[in-house]
């Protein structure tokens, strides 16, 4: 393996990240690949559809809108815009145009990088602003006519209009897996009226959406077969099997009403005819629906008419058996229903119950952190609330200039210095700034020419006086401001994590209930809760706890949710047993550090620290303050506790860091500390560094090195935080070296350090730590301080 460089990801990096990542999630999971094939087609499909007056709206709105898929959508768009011709290059430009828009706008929202969550409005001006280059751009070619305005104006308004209509779909929290295979009827038993909204929104959008893919269909024929037809006999054949014949004719007719009135009513009275006859069987529903067809079309236009609709119902109907057979009705199943078929599912959801409401939402969690960051906070301010001795000397030079050119003896004085007191500048400041006494007659203070002294004295206090006033004033207003914003954020971060981890992963879920039965429990209730975590709830009847407890039915859920199990906690109840487990860390960390003061200095500029978190996340942490001395010790040692402090709660990153530099900054001007911070996830085992100003880093596997660096300001030189997050690869068995810059401050004067890094470890990792500094005391480098932190990963 060769060395390599990280550096900052770029937007094609950040496109493969994604598209490994989909690819890891979808495995095992073809509902999953079934909606990424169904977003492919649909943009496919939306791109070729012509609307009016030259427009091509639907894709623009598509890839506008969707929270999911964007990339894979886009894919579809382009492809399906190009085989327009030469026009539909400009469409394709345009669906390119809202995809980066929306990578611009939401990239960089949130810890995990949150792309393409951003809300409704922005997706609707994503959608315009797209829409507007594009034709902003066919006025250019046309020229300003009046049939290139009209194709600009509709283009921006059915762009938007499309946009705003479709997106019922993704804002009621209805998920794919929930609406084909739940055995809920997930648009009942709704909490509020915002649900019960959503509900609606989410059947109205969906019938347009159906509406939309049979009148992009409707152009197609393939041997005689046309697919807008088959795809309203398979959307409603799904639709009345799954919800009944009351929404089975509304989508048989809305299906198929854009691609002919006339057969609409045939294919809403097989949604009728299937919806009734469906509980019944599949076969007999088929029958019923397909007689109904042939007899309204045979009404409507004779044999012409069964030979345009039954060929495709048939398609149709042979397509869809695989799907009906999985998807289950509203109704519940009258197995599940019996007191015994209940027992599993009622001990599951007291479980979760008591699971969730064991998650504050981070009151407590915020309480503690605010608890521990007002100790150091009140130290600083009660510390360092006065000036700087820089401060103090430039007040001194300037009322030394003002006062002794108003001076009634500035003549004489000027005699004797042609610039008055200004041998006296340093002394005249040393003593302000230590807050001594000065009188008249003191002759280290003011010089024996000086007659006037008292009222110098008297002005120069003033004046002191007058700015550490102007210091505090601008300090409380600014940091009132900033800490407000800061707060707010801290608060709302900490709540949006706890409500994921309360969140129920469907999905998953479902997943383990197939696990279950496979293994041998047939009345059997499955949740899983969180994302990271996974707090896993399992029961179903088993009479000695055998399958429960077994070590194979552990590794098959460990394999699911990709997550090593905790010690897991069982119950009993008359012959149903039910296991309830978090997922446990998968690592283990050795830590340790080594330090060297700087040649003539008696304290070290640098701070280390490493900690856990309690929620399964490893920190270790160098921050090395600018300068060298009492400064720049005690501004790096706020560093490591406030972040130490801060990161106790489930925040991002980046406001901690500008917690930290709002503290910084507000101390003074000059201090400033970089600092680099690893964050080990010991559950995931996913490594990510986070650099202000900081040196490279280091991860030794084996005989290869990979060097971590970046070239950002440290912490408390700007208002805004220039923090670079950089994800490495860490697995069991590396090493992980961090130093300070007085190791190494520049790539050229680190060849040394590749050298030792790149040979074999033979020693722990204090001895290592310790070898490296001693190195580099070997190789001269006591100008500045040393500090090396070295994480060995373990593998549990």
């Amino acid at each position: 393996m060769e060395n390599k460089r990280i550096e900052k990801t770029g937007l094609m990096d950040g496109v493969g990240v994604i598209i490994k990542d989909g690819i890891e999630r979808r495995r095992g999971n073809p509902l999953a690949i079934f909606a990424d094939g169904m977003i492919l087609i649909t943009a496919f499909l939306f791109a070729r559809c012509h609307i009016a007056f030259g427009a091509y709206p639907l894709a623009t709105a598509f890839v506008s809108l969707l929270p999911i898929g964007v990339w894979i959508a886009l894919i579809g768009a382009i492809v399906g815009s190009l085989t327009l011709g030469k026009i539909g290059i400009i469409h394709a430009i345009i669906c390119v145009v809202a995809v980066f828009l929306r990578v611009i706008i939401s990239g960089g929202r949130g810890s995990g990088g949150e792309t393409f969550k951003e809300p409704l409005t922005m997706r609707i001006s994503v959608a315009m602003i797209a829409a507007f280059v594009g034709g902003a751009y066919e006025i250019l070619l046309s020229g300003f006519v009046l049939s290139a305005v009209v194709y600009l104006c509709f283009s921006v308004l059915s762009a938007a209009v499309f946009t705003f209509a479709l997106s019922g779909i993704f804002d009621a929290g209805i998920d794919l897996n929930s609406l084909v295979l739940g055995d809920e009827n997930v648009f009942a038993n709704r909490k509020n009226r915002r649900e019960t909204f959503s509900s609606y929104l989410f059947q109205a959008t969906a019938l347009l959406y159906i509406f939309l893919i049979s009148l992009s269909l409707r152009s197609y024929s393939f041997f005689g077969i046309t697919p807008a037809y088959v795809f309203s006999a398979f959307i409603t054949l799904l639709v009345a099997k799954r919800f009944g014949g009351i929404r089975g004719v509304t989508v048989g007719f809305i299906s198929s009403f854009g691609i002919s009135g006339v057969y609409a009513v045939a294919f809403a009275l097989v949604g009728l005819g299937a919806g009734v006859v469906f509980p019944a069987g599949i076969a007999y529903a088929l029958s019923l629906g397909g007689g109904l067809l042939c007899a309204w079309s045979y009404y409507s236009a004779g044999v012409i008419g069964i030979l345009t609709t039954l060929p495709e119902f048939i398609f149709a109907a042979m397509i869809s058996l695989p799907v009906l057979r999985k998807t289950g009705a509203t109704v519940i199943n009258k197995e599940t229903d019996t007191e015994e078929g209940r027992v599993a599912k009622d001990m599951v959801t007291a479980t979760a119950l008591a699971y969730k409401s064991g998650i504050d939402h981070g009151s407590a969690s915020i309480e503690r952190m605010f608890s521990r960051c007002s100790g150091t906070l009140r130290n600083i301010s009660e510390g360092e609330r006065g000036l700087l001795y820089e401060e103090y000397e430039g007040r001194v030079i300037s009322a030394i200039r003002g006062f002794c050119r108003d001076c009634n003896f500035y003549d004489r004085c000027v005699a004797e210095n042609p610039a008055p007191c200004v041998e006296c500048v340093e002394a005249l400041a040393t003593m302000l700034y230590k807050k001594e006494k000065i009188f008249p007659d003191d002759s280290t203070a003011l010089p024996r020419y000086c007659h006037n002294g008292e009222a110098l004295i008297s002005e120069l206090e003033r004046a002191v006086a007058e700015a550490e006033m102007e210091k505090e004033k601008r300090r409380k207003v600014e940091a009132i401001a900033d800490e407000y914003e800061i707060c707010s954020r801290l608060v709302a971060e900490v709540a949006r994590y706890y409500e994921r981890e309360r969140m129920q992963n469907t999905a998953l879920s479902e997943k383990m209930c197939d696990i279950i039965r496979e293994s041998g429990l047939p009345r059997c209730e499955a949740r899983v809760f969180g994302d990271r975590k996974k707090h896993i709830i399992i029961a179903g009847e088993d009479k000695d706890g055998g399958i429960v407890t077994s070590p194979e039915l552990h590794a098959r859920i460990e394999s699911a949710a990709g997550i090593k199990l905790g010690d897991p906690e069982y119950y009993r109840n008359g012959d149903y047993a039910l296991l309830e487990c978090s997922g446990a860390p998968m690592y283990s960390v050795e830590f340790s550090t080594a330090q060297r003061n700087a040649s003539g200095v008696s304290v070290s500029g640098d701070s280390v620290a490493s900690f856990e978190d309690g929620d399964g996340r490893f920190y270790s942490l160098i921050a090395d303050g600018m300068g060298s001395g009492d400064l720049a010790r005690r501004t790096s040692r706020i560093a490591r506790d406030l972040l130490s402090n801060i990161l106790a709660a489930p925040c991002s990153k980046s406001t901690a860091f500008h917690i930290l530099n709002h503290v910084v900054r507000s101390r003074c001007e000059e201090c400033s500390t970089s600092v680099d911070l690893f964050d080990f996830d010991l559950i995931t085992g996913e490594g990510v560094f986070y650099k202000c100003g900081a040196a490279a880093s280091y991860v030794k596997r084996d005989g290869s090195i990979f060097r971590i660096r970046s070239e950002t300001a440290p912490i408390g030189i700007m208002k805004n935080i220039d923090a670079e997050r950089i994800r490495v690869e860490v697995r069991g068995g590396d090493w992980v070296v961090m130093i300070s810059d007085g190791i190494s401050q520049t790539v050229e004067d680190s060849a040394w350090l590749l050298e030792f890094l790149s040979k074999p470890v033979t020693t722990d990792v204090a001895s290592y730590a310790t070898a490296i500094v001693d190195e580099a005391v070997k190789r001269g480098r006591i100008y500045d301080d040393l500090t090396v932190a070295v994480v060995r990963i373990i593998k549990l």
